[in-house]
């Protein structure tokens, strides 16, 4: 089976997604789609210094916030299986900050890119936020 192509749908709603915990005060540092190939699957990526994201033991709360975020949004083609909150020193997300920053709410295509020592296979980068 060949990779899977990230849609339309599911780069927009990403979109939606962050915005929308954006505007709930969940500023969220990092966004990105990630494919995974030994899975064969797209991961979107979120990683910020809210305590329901970077706090260990709060973690469940910040899933659910984004399961409300979905329905509020009426997110459909993204479950929150397809979402993964993540440090802000997970190595992904520290290679990109090395990169350089995309502010707002930007629209870059990683393929078959090394950053940091990091390959990017393929990947969709919203935002980067180097503080």
């Amino acid at each position: 089976m060949g990779k899977e192509t990230l849609v339309d749908t599911l780069i927009g709603e990403g979109r939606i997604i962050v915005e929308s915990l954006d505007k709930e005060g969940i500023a969220i540092a990092c966004a990105f789609w990630f494919y995974l190939s030994s899975e064969a699957i797209w991961r979107l990526k979120l990683a910020s210094k809210h305590p329901d994201f970077a706090t260990p033991s709060r973690i469940l709360k910040g899933y659910q916030r984004i399961v409300d975020t979905m329905s509020n949004s009426q997110v459909t083609s993204i479950s929150i299986a397809d979402i993964e909150i993540v440090s802000l020193k997970d190595p992904l997300v520290l290679a990109l900050k090395k990169a350089g920053k995309v502010s707002g709410m930007g629209a870059i295509h990683l393929q078959n890119t090394l950053v940091s020592d990091i390959f990017f296979e393929d990947a969709y980068i919203y935002r980067v936020d180097n503080p």
